[in-house]
């Protein structure tokens, strides 16, 4: 199951007639109104569609960076006990201290019990990949999606928007009123001629938001990476100039 597979299932159901029909009706109400029923409506579609797959994608992402802290906070307690004043005559030989941390607390205290007690932890913040990749896929396939939206049924849209009948409406309208709305029958045709191209353009739509997806998140992550090396760089730094000072170094 992959993003863009799913991005292009989307892209099927919302070029379906019926769907088509309503999401003009609510793009015609959205101009009279002022609302933005048409956008929410193509966000729930996506996110329907793209969810699982972000969940996924997700996932192995954050279960990637934890074995990354896990290594990280291991590595940096190791250093504690291999430099920690004492460990040269065996002093921290059968210490109970647990050298695969979890979390920051965890750290704090092994290096505490190592007796660094004033070392840095500033680790940094984890990265929401998942909402990383909503905002990045769902959010801007759905702005695209409502521009495409509106300029395909542009005609449409104002034929119903034109109409009375849109104004008191108080949803999506079914499909035999959008027909009937300003009595043009071309409306309908309209539509369904329109919904084969608005789905080959939300394709090419989803095509090419992937790589820039892609691109942010890479980016997104890297710099979640550089940050915790950085901050494990400062942490084992200051743990060794503890250890000098301790041994009079």
């Amino acid at each position: 199951m992959t993003i863009r597979r799913q991005g292009h299932r989307a892209a099927g159901d919302l070029s379906e007639f019926g769907v088509c029909c309503r999401l003009v009706a609510a793009l015609a109400k959205d101009k009279i109104r002022g609302t933005n029923s048409a956008a929410a409506a193509l966000e729930g579609r996506l996110e329907k569609r793209l969810d699982p797959p972000m969940q996924e994608c997700a996932s192995e992402l954050e279960a990637a960076l934890a074995r990354l802290d896990l290594a990280l906070n291991t590595s940096t307690v190791t250093l504690a006990k291999d430099v920690a004043p004492g460990a040269s005559d065996g002093m921290w030989h059968d210490a109970p201290i647990e050298v695969n941390v979890d979390t920051t607390d965890d750290i704090r205290r092994a290096l505490e019990n190592l007796g660094f007690k004033g070392a840095q932890f500033s680790i940094a913040v984890p990265l929401d990949v998942l909402g990383l990749l909503q905002t990045v896929a769902v959010q801007r396939l759905t702005q695209g999606a409502l521009s495409l939206a509106s300029g395909a049924f542009a005609r449409p849209v104002a034929t119903a928007a034109a109409s009375a009948t849109c104004v008191v409406a108080d949803g999506p309208l079914p499909i035999g009123d959008m027909i009937a709305i300003g009595g043009a029958a071309y409306t309908a045709y309209d539509i369904r001629r329109t919904c084969r191209r608005f789905r080959s353009d939300l394709e090419t739509s989803v095509d090419n938001a992937i790589p820039d997806m892609q691109r942010n998140v890479h980016s997104q992550v890297m710099e979640r990476l550089n940050s915790l090396l950085e901050a494990h760089q400062r942490m084992q730094d200051d743990i060794r100039n503890h250890a000098l000072t301790a041994v009079g170094g």
